[in-house]
């Protein structure tokens, strides 16, 4: 796909993987897997189907507890509440990636 969001020199890598882990930690967790399944099953889908695999996730989205939370913490002017597991998640996979290059002298972009 070539998907890209963000370049930095390799030794910045670590650090700049983390921050984003952080950012995505903080996001709710069906939300995130909703936005990656859609990704990877939209990106070689037709627009009709990509727009459909859309609105399934909004409206399955629209129906979670996290919405309510969202809604609820948005109310409040506070940041929703969301599992820490995700960053745990990201970091695991982080430190996967970063072996990956080390054994194998290649980079990987994600």
């Amino acid at each position: 796909m070539g998907l890209a969001c963000e370049v930095c020199p390799d030794a910045e890598v670590l650090e700049v993987a983390l921050k984003m882990a952080t950012t995505i930690s903080r996001m709710p967790p069906l939300a995130v897997q909703a936005i990656k399944q859609s990704i990877l099953h939209g990106q070689d889908a037709s627009m009709e189907a990509a727009l459909f695999l859309e609105r399934k996730a909004f409206q399955q989205l629209f129906a979670s507890d996290d919405q309510v939370e969202g809604m609820q913490a948005f109310i409040e002017k506070r940041r929703p509440r969301v599992a820490i597991e995700l960053l745990y998640q990201c970091l695991l996979q982080c430190h996967r990636i970063q072996e990956l290059q080390h054994l194998t002298s290649t980079k990987i972009y994600m």
